[in-house]
């Protein structure tokens, strides 16, 4: 049964994890586990751990929509998408914006925890309802957004699932090193970069990743699926 479970680890896991498994027999796990520091620019940024490091109350204002980001490239996609929607003049719209650091912590904090439990920018609370809704990730936000102004989200079933298919791609293909510049690794590079030939690289694929999208025929107009690039 154990050789049975590990081949069918093998198969599904990529090289690296294979490598692990097969050569982890002796293997023994500690009875606490503490994790090593990462170092680097934007390691308190991240944790392996879950669940918030200090108490704080987020921040409420006026409006239904309350949206909790910084200014980064992944950030800021719900304030695009929000304001493409105040200027197709939807009622309700309307959001409050809140600053999040998340250099210094501010999304490990117990109100951030509560509306995204993976203590990653932009988040977004509904109180427009009787039950209030929490929104996390950035493509899902987007396609709530859609789903709850029918805009910019084609009504059509066709052109909606096509749509929705370039959405999802540019959330999957987002993790590689080939898209830098696209999403969020565009600031790991221009943080990292002290030339401009780097950064013209980061701007290059931002504009070949919209040049794909035109190319298999994705209207060049606001929807969902552009508003994430």
């Amino acid at each position: 049964m154990r050789v049975a479970a590990i081949i069918v680890c093998c198969a599904l896991r990529p090289p690296s994890w294979r490598f692990f498994i097969a050569s982890s027999s002796t293997y023994v796990p500690p009875d606490v586990w503490q994790p090593a520091p990462s170092g680097g620019a934007f390691a308190n940024i991240n944790r392996p751990v879950s669940g918030p490091t200090h108490e704080k109350v987020l921040p409420v204002g006026k409006h239904p929509l309350q949206l909790y980001s910084q200014g980064t490239p992944n950030g800021v996609k719900v304030t695009v998408m929000l304001e493409e929607l105040l200027a197709l003049r939807h009622t309700g719209a309307e959001y409050d914006a809140w600053l999040i650091r998340i250099g210094e912590g501010d999304q490990f904090s117990s109100g951030f925890v509560e509306v995204n439990p993976n203590s990653k920018i932009p988040a977004l609370f509904d109180r427009s309802g009787e039950t209030p809704v929490r929104v996390f990730e950035s493509g899902s936000i987007l396609l709530y957004l859609a789903e709850k102004f029918g805009a910019p989200l084609p009504r059509d079933a066709a052109a909606r699932t096509e749509a929705l298919n370039w959405l999802f791609w540019q959330m999957g293909r987002s993790d590689t090193a080939a898209q830098w510049g696209v999403k969020d690794q565009g600031k790991h590079l221009y943080r990292e970069s002290k030339t401009f030939g780097k950064l013209a690289l980061a701007k290059t694929w931002g504009t070949r990743r919209a040049s794909e999208l035109e190319e298999h025929g994705v209207p060049s107009d606001s929807d969902a699926s552009q508003i994430s690039v």
